[in-house]
């Protein structure tokens, strides 16, 4: 990988615990062939009904949003009158036959439904709309139910059994993505070409939210959206290529990328636009309305109608998400749970039961499903460290899951002896893995101290830069001793979070964590910056102290 030849310390630290080589980097940018099946008969499909009405079914979890306004968008630039349907989580995931009759009844004269982010298992959900009088065509990237397929018209999945691509690690967004630039390399002009190319950044952002892996293709599309969320913060739309003739819709859907760009720089989210702005920032904002059971309209209006009260409505819901996240938490830690620690049950909902899954399990360290109580028996989420598959654990144990293989839903266990049997099937198949399997506690890649440079640490990230699963940002290691210490600040309304002052103006930064006394040999584990701030700069370590 260009650019780290004279960077030996930080760097040397980081191929020696990561194991990695110098042909490993300098592949990992790689772009791999990723030619999706049944492409140009989708592509021909879509063509005879250009210029008539088209509803858009998308799935909705932010890459599923993101789907659905790069397919909106871009059908109509491309001379199509889209229309995006707005699915109702509280009716469950999928193409659900109530909203599917009411899409009949809102778009009468529409002919062609394209799902997004769903529809490879869609199978009663395809067939009510063929029986409503829809076309279907989908596109999604999910995993075909044992290489059954529904009765589309045609499916576009790199996880079909005869697709050939290569790469096939790619979000729902981008296959959206794909799909039409596919369709305007065979049909559009220059112009429209361009048009779709610039949609990329919806795809990043897919890419991000939805934890693709971080290697060779995704890293293409994720730097390209990170630059063009830059260019957007520093000019707004202005500098985006818009051709004569641009459609009404796609133009919408920029200014309302740009007035959330807004609110965020407002509210000081985007002090540094990386792949974290999409994964931390954006994604739990899109996420925290269908968590906290709101209509998803408020999301969609932000793209359909560059709605700014909409933008600031979801950062004050995300905030909402946040407050509740740590109280159910605490609640779930403060109470007798008899399945811990793989099971926990919850006095939550749908919504919050994969974030509290997540929190669990990053304490933890080990696989996590929280459930709550349902009319009929239990119902959740799952979340699991990479070395465990916790999805196909649950699945070979007969248990009703769907999702990714370590982030799901559990759609109904119907009684408590199901749920001692889920612990059990869990607890053992853990026990499994860790006897078997090369499995240690959490170890650091760099060791820095006060005498480091900071400079050299920020070019090496920056240089490796985007980080995501596969390919992790790499764990420091700070170490000094208390003698170095020139002042403890307590900062926030109430005093919560902790900033430790060195001899040499270095600062240790603690998010939501009072720190009043501190141990002889200072072990602080954390992300290294530089904060620039009227024209001094200062080197910094956002983390926590190690006990």
């Amino acid at each position: 990988m260009k650019g780290l030849d004279f960077m030996k310390n930080s760097f040397d630290q980081l191929m020696l615990s990561r194991r990695w080589t110098e042909e490993y980097l300098d592949h990992i940018d790689d772009m791999l062939p990723c030619e999706l099946a049944h492409m140009d008969e989708l592509c021909n499909i879509l063509h005879d009904y250009k210029g008539k009405e088209v509803v858009i079914y998308p799935d909705f979890d932010c890459d599923g949003v993101m789907a659905g306004v790069i397919l909106y968008a871009g059908l109509n630039e491309l001379g199509f009158k889209a229309h995006l349907h707005v699915p109702i989580p509280s009716e469950g995931y999928g193409m659900q036959p109530n909203q599917i009759h009411a899409i009949r009844k809102q778009y009468p004269n529409a002919e062609l439904m394209i799902t997004c982010d769903q529809g490879i298992t869609e199978f009663g959900g395809i067939e009510c709309a063929n029986k409503d009088g829809f076309v279907v065509v989908v596109t999604d990237h999910h995993e075909p139910k044992q290489g059954a397929l529904p009765s589309a018209a045609t499916i576009v999945d790199p996880w079909r059994e005869d697709d050939p691509c290569e790469f096939k690690e790619i979000c729902g967004a981008t296959v959206a993505w794909k799909v039409l630039t596919a369709y305007a390399n065979k049909f559009a002009d220059n112009g429209k070409k361009r048009a779709i190319k610039q949609l990329v950044v919806f795809a990043a952002i897919g890419t991000v939210s939805d934890c693709m892996l971080m290697l060779n293709n995704n890293r293409d599309i994720v730097r390209r959206g990170i630059a063009s969320m830059k260019q957007i913060s520093q000019n707004g739309i202005t500098l985006l290529d818009f051709p004569k003739g641009t459609s009404p819709e796609y133009l919408t859907v920029f200014k309302g990328l740009s007035a959330l760009i807004d609110v965020l720089d407002f509210e000081n989210m985007l002090q540094k636009i990386t792949e974290d702005t999409f994964g931390y920032v954006i994604a739990p904002m899109v996420n925290s309305v269908k968590r906290l059971g709101k209509d998803l309209s408020i999301v969609f209006n932000v793209f359909l109608k560059a709605d700014v009260s909409c933008a600031e409505q979801m950062f004050e819901l995300n905030q909402e998400r946040q407050r509740l996240t740590k109280e159910q938490y605490a609640q779930i830690m403060a109470s007798a749970q008899l399945f811990a620690p793989y099971v926990y049950l919850a006095e939550t909902t749908g919504g919050m039961a994969g974030l509290l899954a997540n929190k669990i399990m990053s304490e933890t360290g080990m696989p996590t499903v929280v459930l709550y109580k349902t009319e009929n028996g239990f119902a959740g989420s799952g979340r699991s460290p990479e070395w465990c598959n916790l999805k196909r654990i649950l699945l070979d144990g007969e248990f009703s899951v769907g999702g990714h293989a370590n982030s799901f839903g559990v759609r109904h266990v119907e009684s408590i002896k199901l749920v001692s049997q889920m612990y059990d099937v869990i607890k053992d198949n853990v026990a499994y893995l860790l006897r078997n399997q090369e499995h240690t506690t959490p170890t650091y890649d760099v060791l820095l101290t006060q005498d480091s440079n900071f400079t050299e640490v920020m070019l090496v990230l920056s240089i490796l830069a985007p980080f995501g699963r596969g390919f992790e940002k790499p764990t420091y290691l700070f170490e000094t001793t208390k003698d170095h210490v020139k002042e403890i600040k307590h900062m926030g309304k109430e005093k919560q979070h902790t900033k430790i002052v060195l001899d040499n103006d270095m600062e240790l930064i603690a998010w939501n964590t009072n720190i009043e006394e501190l141990p002889n040999t200072i072990k602080w584990a954390g992300m290294p910056s530089i904060n620039e701030f009227m024209g001094k700069k200062t080197n910094q370590i956002v983390g926590n102290l190690i006990i």
